[in-house]
């Protein structure tokens, strides 16, 4: 289980730094949120079905975070991470 959130937030640092915090992308890697959940999230249902998965209630809390600053540049650099793939691909 640790091997895969170090996993996790390596390939979070990679995709997300500097858009995202250091704190932020450890917060998502101990809630197992991937880099492909959110981009599946945002080519699916788009950015309210993305903002939904970092804002949902767990205990009562935001599994991520709420706060619609934070949230935006989480959707901001997934959405440039999406934007690279394509790129590469081409």
């Amino acid at each position: 289980m640790l091997a895969t959130k170090k996993i996790l937030k390596e390939e979070l640092n990679q995709a997300l730094k500097p858009d995202v915090s250091a704190y932020m992308i450890d917060t998502m890697a101990d809630q197992s949120i991937s880099l492909q959940k959110l981009q599946q999230a945002l080519t699916d249902g788009g950015r309210k079905v993305a903002e939904f998965i970092l804002k949902e209630s767990v205990n009562g809390k935001a599994r991520v975070t709420a706060k619609p600053k934070i949230v935006d540049a989480f959707v901001d650099a997934v959405q440039k991470s999406l934007s690279q793939n394509v790129d590469m691909e081409s």
